[in-house]
C-alpha cells in the first residue's frame, strides 16, 4: 500500500467528520435548506430543530472522527499491508460516520414534540 492508500483509507473519512463536525458545532447552516446540511423530517421542522440537530451531530461527529482517525491510524500501524484490515477499518469508520444520525434523532425526539415545539 501507498501513501495515496494510507491518506484514503485512514484519514478521508475522519478529517470529513471532524472538519464538519467543527463546522456545525460551532456554526449551523443559516436557512433549512435541501442541498447543504444534516436533512431529515425532524429536523427540518423550524429553525430550532434544524440549529439542535447540526449542533448535536457536529458534536458526534467531531469527537468520533478523533477516535476513528486514532483507532485506524493505530490498526493501520500495527497491520499495515493486510486487505481484510483496510475493510476493517473502513466499516469501522463508516459505523462512526452514520450512527450519530441516529444518536442525533434520538435528540431530536427527546428535545421536541412532533410538531418541532421545545419539550417543557
Amino acid at each position: 500500500m501507498d501513501i495515496v492508500m494510507f491518506v484514503l483509507v485512514v484519514l478521508l473519512i475522519p478529517s470529513i467528520m471532524m472538519g464538519f463536525g467543527y463546522r456545525w458545532t460551532n456554526k449551523p447552516p443559516g436557512k433549512i435548506n435541501w442541498i447543504y446540511g444534516y436533512r431529515s423530517k425532524r429536523s427540518m421542522k423550524n429553525q430550532d430543530t434544524w440549529d439542535f440537530a447540526h449542533r448535536y451531530v457536529g458534536r458526534v461527529w467531531l469527537k468520533w472522527g478523533m477516535g476513528a482517525g486514532f483507532a485506524s491510524l493505530i490498526l493501520w500501524m500495527l497491520f499495515p499491508y493486510g486487505e481484510p484490515m483496510i475493510s476493517i477499518i473502513m466499516y469501522g469508520q463508516l459505523f462512526c460516520l452514520l450512527f450519530p444520525v441516529i444518536l442525533t434523532e434520538s435528540a431530536l425526539k427527546k428535545t421536541f414534540t412532533k410538531d418541532g415545539q421545545r419539550k417543557s
